[in-house]
């Protein structure tokens, strides 16, 4: 009879495992950002299918932020924040479907983002 050696076996799983494993954390994050003349530092990461957008705050002044997270057909995850001055803030969302690019939109502002009125 005929029998593999079992190390030899994880040798050739344990490679083609890792592989998918990685593929599927592994996305470019492409951020578009109006920050209305402000003196910001954006990072974006992720971890697994969690994405995450660090916002900076280099201004002696509070700032509003407001990031819109973008998968495909998934509904958009909208995160809004004050970060004091000096300070970092971290927005996050996470990912439940597939990802082959995730868009963010991040607009900061002085004052607080409002939402538009309700159509008539």
């Amino acid at each position: 009879m005929n029998m593999l050696h079992p190390l030899r076996v994880l040798a050739v799983i344990l490679p083609l495992a890792s592989a998918s494993t990685q593929a599927q954390s592994v996305f470019p994050i492409e951020v578009s950002s109006e920050l209305n003349d402000l003196e910001l530092a954006v990072a974006s990461s992720n971890i697994g299918n969690q994405v995450m957008l660090s916002v900076k705050n280099k201004e002696d002044f509070a700032v509003h932020c407001r990031a819109v997270f973008h998968n495909g057909p998934q509904t958009p995850f909208d995160r809004r924040v004050k970060i004091a001055a000096g300070k970092t803030a971290t927005m996050t969302a996470p990912l439940k479907r597939a990802v082959t690019v995730v868009n963010i939109t991040l607009n900061c502002d002085r004052q607080a983002h409002q939402d538009p009125p309700p159509a008539s």
